[in-house]
């Protein structure tokens, strides 16, 4: 007689046990794999987002005029937002119109998010717009003409987070005549970024390109930068600059802070008043309305530099990188899990203070965008003194 044996307790356990085993690997493969896909596409996002807005601006920096009656000012101020303030990089300057500019222009949506044609399609190319002479601005026709660009960052109301800003831009034709109505609401008066019409809030003025933002900022090279990467007081960039020597320079009346520059220098009477280049950086942070965001878990002070966080995983940050805690930005040493390490604290032009549990601490990717300057050219033909 035949008989029949089945599977015991045990080996029906050891069984089970290796098909969850099985089965928990698979999962983890799983979940590994959709993390390197969001990573990847987080990075690709963020390549896209940077690149159109840091070609607009590159755009724009090419087409800078260097006549002896356009302005280059860069300078900073504090944006009021909610919680803490941030203090942002502004930059004003006058720049050629090209076909596509005069176009916006004449149909009046300058400012609806627009981008002028790359260089080399429609647009004029580089230093090949005719100024005009000095001391007059045409009115916009043609390839001929000036207008004003305003960058900044402004608040985002749209934002899960207060420290996430929009970098805006504005345009306005360069006022013709004295009597010019345009001229009372020119981009280089020193309430522009202030005043609700009219100025750079104004949804009629200032058109977004890029949200997430974290950080924005230029750095410009003078005669006497030797690099990019050294402190201004051994041969590195300006932080603010002032081209018109008069409207900006004072840092009680505009806000500045420590960021002072005295464009005339007593070694140098013939200095020039346009920068050679310009360094811009951009910080954005993935805009993910699900992602959740580290905040401190305790209240630190204004010397503190070990940050106690919610969140049990490491932030994804390494040495040197930068974060944003508050209005704060801070150079990270180390990320331990619950825990952050600050190495500096109060840099890019931030101020250190205190900051509530619960604060958001932010952190982004870097862009870096080095663009020389023709308008350098022409400074070297004016006596400046």
């Amino acid at each position: 007689m035949n008989s029949r044996r089945g599977l015991t307790l045990i080996e029906l356990l050891v069984t089970m046990a290796i098909l969850i085993a099985f089965t928990f690997m698979a999962i983890r493969l799983l979940q590994d794999g959709i993390q390197l896909w969001k990573v990847s596409d987080d990075s690709r996002d963020l390549d896209e987002r940077s690149r159109a807005a840091l070609d607009l601006l590159r755009h724009d920096l090419w087409l800078a005029d260097g006549s002896v009656d356009s302005k280059f000012v860069v300078d900073y101020g504090d944006l009021p937002t909610p919680g803490e303030p941030n203090h942002v990089c502004r930059v004003r300057f006058v720049r050629t119109a090209n076909r596509a500019d005069n176009a916006r222009l004449r149909g009046g949506f300058a400012n609806r998010a627009s981008m002028p044609a790359a260089p080399g399609g429609t647009s004029a190319a580089p230093g090949s717009a005719n100024p005009g002479a000095a001391g007059t601005a045409a009115a916009p026709s043609g390839n001929a003409g000036f207008i004003e660009v305003a960058w900044a960052p402004a608040a985002d109301p749209a934002a899960r987070e207060p420290g996430l800003l929009l970098l805006k831009r504005a345009v306005r034709p360069v006022a013709v005549l004295a009597d010019d109505e345009s001229g009372k609401y020119t981009i280089f008066t020193k309430d522009y970024f202030n005043q609700p019409k009219k100025g750079f809030n104004d949804p009629a003025n200032a058109g977004d390109v890029i949200g997430g933002v974290l950080y924005f900022g230029v750095a410009l090279a003078s005669q006497f930068t030797q690099s990019f990467e050294r402190p201004r007081d051994g041969g590195g960039p300006e932080s603010v600059w002032d081209s018109t020597r008069t409207m900006f320079s004072n840092p009680k009346a505009t806000g500045l802070g420590k960021f002072t520059f005295t464009i005339e220098r007593a070694s140098v009477p013939r200095d020039r008043v346009f920068p050679r280049s310009a360094r811009a950086q951009l910080v954005l942070a993935r805009e993910d309305a699900d992602r959740r965001v580290v905040r401190l878990a305790e209240e630190i002070d204004a010397k503190v530099t070990a940050m106690p966080l919610d969140d049990p995983l490491p932030l994804n940050v390494a040495s040197g990188d930068w974060v944003k805690i508050g209005g704060e930005w801070m150079e990270v040493s180390e990320a331990a899990p619950r825990m952050l390490r600050i190495r500096a604290r109060a840099i890019l032009g931030s101020h250190a203070t205190a900051h509530k549990a619960g604060t958001s601490v932010l952190s982004g990717r870097l862009f870096t965008m080095d663009v020389p300057l023709d308008i350098a050219r022409d400074a070297d033909t004016y006596d400046l003194r």
